[in-house]
């Protein structure tokens, strides 16, 4: 792993569960819908990489789709496996 991702991943480890609280609310909501609207079937498959504590995993899920997310912060991984109920990887980029 190099340098710069252990550090970054170190840091949203120490972070973690501010950081969902900074981010939970935001609303992407524009983002996700031009996703879901240029994917051939809807609801379909997704793979969140960089899922973070996994707010759009619950919001896909709440449409129908099938969700796994990805993460490489071990505390994302279980915060997004707790408040979605998806599977979540913990895996690197």
């Amino acid at each position: 792993m190099d340098k710069r991702e252990a550090v970054t991943i170190a840091e949203y480890q120490l972070t973690a569960e501010s950081f969902r609280e900074g981010t939970w609310h935001h609303d992407v909501s524009q983002n996700r819908d031009a996703l879901t609207a240029a994917m051939p079937r809807n609801p379909g498959k997704i793979l969140d990489i960089g899922c973070g504590p996994g707010r759009d995993l619950v919001a896909f899920k709440s449409q129908g789709h099938t969700v796994v997310g990805l993460d490489a912060t071990p505390a994302f991984v279980e915060i997004a496996k707790e408040l979605s109920g998806c599977e979540v990887w913990h895996q690197s980029f």
